[in-house]
């Protein structure tokens, strides 16, 4: 499976088939979209949720592979202009976090539902794309859950002083902490505070699954 891994709407590229094989593959997904029950149609309603809030559907930037990259160098851009200059103390801080924390849903439940095809719009084929696109998206996702991550860090350093042990000196060192906390690294800052312990769990966590799914894309792809 070669589909787009990170924005939500992204039609997913078709899978080769020819003959009984083919039809059987596009049963087989019809069938399955017919017998979500249990934790398979609650990520389902979630993802539908996550599409209806994202941005990308609000401008119908998800119409298009153009459009689509548009919206990730978008917010890859936003959110490295947030970590260089963006608030850190008081409720404006506490704004920005919100921001990041909303690409960050958008990222994680879109990449699963292109992945695992759980909503209908998720499971529309309706033209094939660059087999290069699902890698190459896959791999900006690790660059912005970092970003996200890094922000979270910084803003929570500034509101709450000693939420890990020797915390980085400058935004870039933030950058820095979040970069190495990704799994197989797992290096940075001891947290101390349970908020700290609880973004780094949601990094690890987070970091772990765009991981495997940009490692399954790259495998995956068309060589």
């Amino acid at each position: 499976m070669s589909d787009v891994s990170s924005e939500p709407g992204f039609p997913t590229t078709p899978v080769a088939g020819n003959g009984a094989a083919g039809v059987s593959l596009a049963g087989n997904t019809s069938q399955a979209a017919g017998r979500l029950f249990g934790l398979n149609r609650a990520l389902s309603d979630v993802c539908t949720v996550s599409r209806g809030i994202s941005v990308s559907r609000w401008f119908s930037w998800d119409k298009s592979e153009r459009g689509i990259h548009y919206y990730v160098l978008v917010w890859l851009g936003g959110l490295v202009l947030i970590l260089a200059v963006g608030p850190t103390t008081g409720w404006p801080g506490w704004i920005m976090v919100g921001v990041v924390f909303y690409r960050l849903q958008d990222l994680i439940f879109s990449t699963l539902d292109n992945a695992l095809l759980l909503s209908e719009r998720a499971r529309t084929r309706s033209r094939s794309y660059d087999s290069r696109t699902p890698v190459v998206l896959a791999l900006v996702n690790i660059v912005q859950i970092v970003l996200v991550f890094a922000i979270a860090y910084l803003v929570l350093t500034a509101q709450h002083a000693g939420s890990f042990t020797q915390p980085p000196s400058g935004r870039f060192g933030y950058f820095f902490l979040s970069w190495v906390s990704l799994p197989p690294l797992g290096g940075g800052a001891t947290p101390l505070s349970v908020i700290a312990r609880a973004l780094t769990i949601g990094e690890e966590g987070t970091g772990l699954l765009v991981i495997v799914i940009a490692v399954g894309r790259f495998l995956s792809a068309p060589s």
